[in-house]
């Protein structure tokens, strides 16, 4: 138990007189628990999660309810580990996007990359634009499989024609980590392009993420040019 260790090697102490780097991942989670149960320490629970998930990058990644089936982890400290992790990743997301000029497709990325870490469905992200290239806002429009019938372009596009954007960029991530568009993603592509021409709002591009990849449309030559980004 906590009180069984020496006070200096106890999990807030240690963090207040050593900084938080110098915690192991169960120490670090242990802080975050804060308090064990009858039979186990808060370290030994952090331990056994650690040991379950083979580490903190897939134990990030679960949810309450996949959380609440470890003994001893109850919904309030799955709730604390679940925010304590998402925390962490919005802390790496820039501040803010709006208002920025976008340059080109890998700057794009470098905004929104965060917005799909550890997505294990596939999520579409549309940015609006002004006539001078910068973001006016964005939004996710869609969470799940991909396909032409959940992408419509009235979704695509309603919020884009109330803002009175110039154009929009679509995207969308690829779990798989492989970057390289489908059959699907083709037809979509397709679909919007045609629609912003009959709206007056130009699909400037449509980027895959996957991981450190990225697959540009727009890059590849696979849309015609309307003086976009490149």
């Amino acid at each position: 138990m906590i009180r069984d260790i020496p006070t200096e090697e106890r999990p807030m102490e240690k963090l207040m007189a050593c900084g938080a780097r110098s915690l192991s991942d169960s120490e670090l989670l242990a802080n975050v628990i804060r308090t064990g149960t009858r039979d186990r320490s808060a370290i030994e629970l952090s331990q056994a999660l650690v040991r379950e998930y083979g580490g903190l990058k897939n134990l990030s990644c679960m949810s309450v309810n996949e959380l609440t089936r470890n003994r001893g982890i109850g919904k309030t400290r799955a709730c604390q580990l679940v925010a304590a992790f998402e925390l962490g990743r919005r802390a790496k997301r820039p501040e803010n996007v709006t208002g920025k000029r976008i340059g080109g497709s890998s700057e794009l990325i470098e905004f929104f990359k965060y917005e799909f870490v550890d997505d294990e469905v596939e999520r579409a992200i549309v940015v609006h634009l002004s006539s001078s290239g910068t973001i006016m806002s964005w939004q996710t429009i869609s969470v799940g499989i991909l396909n032409a019938s959940l992408i419509h372009p009235r979704e695509v596009f309603k919020q884009a024609v109330r803002e009175a954007a110039m154009s929009i960029i679509l995207l969308h991530n690829h779990p798989s980590g492989n970057s390289e568009p489908s059959a699907e993603d083709f037809l979509i592509t397709r679909r919007l392009f045609e629609t912003g021409q009959l709206l007056g709002i130009a699909l400037l591009d449509h980027i895959i993420v996957a991981g450190d990849a990225h697959y540009s449309f727009r890059r590849a030559g696979r849309l015609p040019d309307s003086g976009g980004i490149k």
